[in-house]
């Protein structure tokens, strides 16, 4: 299986018309540099060569895609609850729609993007949204020693990672909604190792679809591949699956009770409780599926 391959969305031909024009290379050279350490200038040159066709295929390797929060991390409880605190202490804003399923993209800078204009009528300046990821990330920094119960992995979840890592055929990333400063701390405090493991994050966005796409570039690069024979995006979210389908790539849900079963109406077959059974997740993984649209409440253009 190629490149051109639904499966391998990003690696590279599926959007090479608009990924290998001029105005797309400086686009990457440009943000990858600007944003802090999610992917430097270096970096930046590796996407491009990358794109340019560089680099040789690398047979059968696989890629798995994590989520962050409810996905590697038991974080979902104390990060909503410092993101809401964090909006009232920043800008003054003390309602806000917690229920994500509404906003069309579901990632820390656009729940923000949309909070702050209905409050003040217009879009955060960059000094702001600093501020604000300041106050966030000080949240969770409290709320740690506090309440550690509340920064946990999701069972098996560093043990799993770190297998995989050392798989023969798979590789792993990382593309969360989060910024990076949060997700890093979160990781940190729930002992999940992604030191030197390809991964993008809100100020990739603002869609997820956008941050699995940063997320399999940069994956791609980090592997001196331009191919992969099985990519699948791992989330615990109906948004990941609604993800997933869009951008062609296989799905594996992670939840219990409630959750695996929206994960499920909303098109998943394959959901996993957490990573405490290695064999059987790598089952789910192997067998995985492009996500069915049928009743999934969140499928809508962007």
């Amino acid at each position: 299986m190629t490149c051109q391959s639904k499966q391998a969305i990003l690696c590279i031909e599926n959007l090479s018309h608009d990924l290998l024009r001029p105005a797309h290379i400086s686009k990457i050279r440009h943000e990858s540099t600007a944003v802090g350490g999610n992917c430097g200038q270096n970096a930046a040159e590796e996407q491009v060569s990358l794109l340019e066709g560089k680099y040789n295929p690398t047979k059968d390797m696989k890629l798995a895609v994590f989520d962050l929060d409810g996905t590697l991390t038991a974080t979902n409880a104390v990060d909503d609850a410092c993101f809401v605190r964090a909006l009232r202490i920043v800008f003054d804003i003390d309602l806000i729609n917690t229920n994500w399923t509404a906003y069309s993209h579901v990632t820390d800078a656009s729940v923000m993007a949309v909070a702050f204009g209905e409050k003040h009528d217009r879009d955060p300046e960059p000094a702001e949204i600093f501020r604000f990821i300041e106050c966030f990330v000080a949240l969770l920094n409290e709320e740690c020693p506090n309440r550690p119960d509340l920064f946990g992995e999701i069972p098996g979840a560093v043990a799993f990672l770190a297998a995989i890592r050392q798989h023969s055929e798979w590789r792993a990333a990382i593309a969360t909604g989060g910024w990076e400063r949060s997700a890093r701390f979160k990781m940190m405090a729930s002992q999940i190792d992604a030191d030197g493991m390809p991964a993008a994050f809100a100020e990739d966005g603002p869609a997820r679809e956008t941050i699995v796409e940063a997320a399999i570039i940069r994956a791609c690069a980090a592997y001196a591949t331009s191919t992969f024979e099985k990519i699948v995006l791992v989330g615990d979210a109906i948004w990941d699956v609604r993800t997933a389908r869009r951008l062609g790539l296989r799905f594996v849900g992670v939840g219990s009770g409630d959750r695996a079963t929206a994960l499920r109406s909303a098109g998943a077959g394959a959901v996993i409780e957490n990573f405490l059974n290695y064999e059987y997740c790598m089952e789910c993984f192997e067998s995985a599926a492009i996500p069915t649209p049928a009743g999934d409440p969140t499928s809508r253009q962007d």
